[in-house]
């Protein structure tokens, strides 16, 4: 019997698909939306992102470590922030305004933790699933 988590391919092709799914998703509510509501949703998606993306590297890790790890790496982030070196760079290259973003807020921490939560939550159903319907095969 093969768990999600001994078939490291498959589930790096579908964090893959996830991730890319849930950049278009985080480019639309910035794009597309305004207010707090928009940014918190991308602030939030931003911490689903970081998940996939740990993932994908590290692909073996559980969801409840992943999830806590993407949660502090997401905070620590945010609170790089509150040093100001995120705006420079942002300002020197646009890329860095997706990866770091640029101003410090306090809300921010708790969307990351929502997302975190969140996509943890559901790869810890997705894998269940997977791995009762793979006990169901002769």
């Amino acid at each position: 019997m093969h768990t999600p988590d001994s078939r490291p391919l498959p589930r790096r092709r579908t964090l893959l698909i996830a991730l890319m799914v849930c950049v278009a998703l985080g480019l639309a509510v910035t794009k597309l939306g305004s207010g707090e509501v928009a940014g918190f949703t991308g602030d939030a998606l931003y911490a689903v992102a970081a998940y996939l993306a740990i993932g994908i590297l590290w692909v073996r890790l559980r969801p409840i470590p992943l999830g806590l790890l993407t949660v502090a790496i997401c905070w620590a982030i945010e609170f790089f922030q509150a040093t100001g070196i995120p705006l420079h760079l942002a300002e020197q290259w646009i890329g860095w305004r997706y990866l770091l973003g640029t101003t410090f807020n306090w809300v921010d921490l708790i969307a990351y933790l929502l997302g975190g939560v969140l996509i943890a939550a559901l790869d810890t159903w997705w894998r269940s699933r997977a791995t009762a319907l793979g006990s169901n095969r002769p």
